[in-house]
């Protein structure tokens, strides 16, 4: 996984093995499908059927499998490794994307919902850098990339998710040293409002204020998202490990300050409009 000397600035995942799991729809999607147009042979894990991406990545000329997996159970990732090794011989890149939305605050997130949220968006990213870590190639080095939230940078009240989103980054900086001597990165990647059916499931009015406190004044697309993890999985991002990388349109840097101005503002004119 180092860059080859005098090597263009071109990405490419020629000959590498990437698994992305959730990657039926939304930004797993976009990434298992930039992955393959860089050369990748992608292994898409999800719940739901992901043969329609597969289908896609084929008629592209890519190489791609839809491998039915539920990232919360730890026998299911032995067995998708498995499924990997003996089918490819390698696993070169791991995209931890799988997760489920919990748009509810503190007092009214129920027990069960807590421990569903925390077992599949950081349960799963355990589990996965755990079975993944142990099969990687240290002569081949490998790239774990671990899709956080920018509400894993700012405090939020949906409880269970940003607190699982926040857990992440803390995962991810142990694993980048854990793994550091099998020449694996790990990095963190931390999407804003991106137009996908999980973050646009809200209300108009909840994406009209993201919108609004989101500094580029725009929702993000899939593949700004899928451009950055394909960057880390690949040879260009050789000395990037253990970064929290936002790609949020300024939101987590900047997106409270907007609001706080605009308060001030309204309470220096009198003015009670947005």
């Amino acid at each position: 996984m180092s860059a080859p000397q005098g090597a263009s600035p071109t990405i490419s995942l020629d000959d590498e093995v990437v698994i992305v799991t959730g990657g039926a729809r939304g930004l797993g999607a976009a990434i298992a499908v930039l992955a393959a147009d860089a050369g990748a042979t992608v292994f898409i894990g999800d719940v739901l059927d992901a043969t329609p991406v597969v289908e896609r990545i084929r008629q592209g000329g890519g190489h791609a499998t839809y491998v039915s997996h539920d990232v919360s159970d730890p026998a299911q990732w032995d067995g998708l490794v498995r499924q990997v090794i003996e089918s490819a011989g390698q696993i070169d890149g791991l995209v931890n994307n799988a997760g489920v939305n919990h748009r509810v605050d503190l007092m009214n997130t129920s027990p069960s919902d807590w421990r569903r949220v925390m077992d599949i968006n950081l349960g799963g990213a355990f589990y996965g850098l755990r079975a993944v870590g142990a099969a990687m190639d240290p002569d081949r080095g490998g790239s774990i990339v671990n899709m956080s939230s920018a509400l894993g940078l700012v405090g939020s009240p949906a409880a269970a998710y940003s607190s699982a989103k926040w857990a992440l980054r803390g995962l991810t900086g142990s694993a980048c040293g854990t793994l550091a001597p099998k020449n694996i990165r790990v990095n963190s990647v931390h999407p804003g409002l991106i137009r996908t059916p999980m973050a646009t499931g809200g209300t108009s009015a909840y994406v009209q204020a993201n919108v609004a406190l989101t500094p580029l004044g725009r929702m993000g697309e899939a593949t700004d998202v899928a451009n950055v993890v394909v960057f880390l999985l690949s040879s260009l991002s050789c000395y990037v490990s253990g970064a929290e990388i936002a790609v949020d349109g300024g939101y987590a840097a900047f997106g409270g300050q907007m609001e706080a101005a605009r308060i001030v503002r309204d309470l220096e004119t009198g003015s009670t409009g947005p």
